[in-house]
């Protein structure tokens, strides 16, 4: 059985800045992506999500406005990652998980059969992480 896989690049390229300051939780420092998880360099095109790991607590709401999937081209992949009302955090508040849409990752879904995969087999994708200050 041969399984789809994506190369997708997250060491330097993880944020524009060096500080990510949308969603400190004291608004007293700046936090940082400290870790991104899974760290592989090639990843299945069905991934679920990915683990952002940030060195302060952080906001529980509204990240998704400052992070981006881009493709090799430097476009934005939209409708890639799940909007919950709440986003989902760990109890420090400083991991996050962050969810692929079902609708982009399984076949036949309306999202899915209108926008097509999330994540497209022998692509390059970068995932970016925004200082919105």
């Amino acid at each position: 059985m041969n399984k789809s896989f994506l190369s997708l690049s997250l060491l330097a390229s993880l944020a524009c800045s060096d500080s990510v300051f949308a969603c400190v939780a004291d608004n007293s420092g700046s936090a940082k992506v400290s870790e991104v998880y899974p760290t592989a360099n090639e990843l299945p095109e069905n991934l679920l999500r990915f683990y952002i790991y940030f060195s302060e607590p952080m906001s529980r709401q509204g990240i998704l406005s400052s992070i981006s999937l881009i493709d090799e081209n430097g476009k934005k992949s939209p409708g890639v990652f799940l909007e919950n009302r709440y986003d989902l955090w760990s109890a420090d508040a400083k991991r996050l998980t962050l969810l692929f849409d079902p609708g982009r990752v399984k076949k036949g879904l309306i999202a899915h059969n209108r926008l097509g995969r999330a994540l497209i087999p022998d692509k390059s994708y970068r995932l970016q992480i925004k200082d919105a200050t």
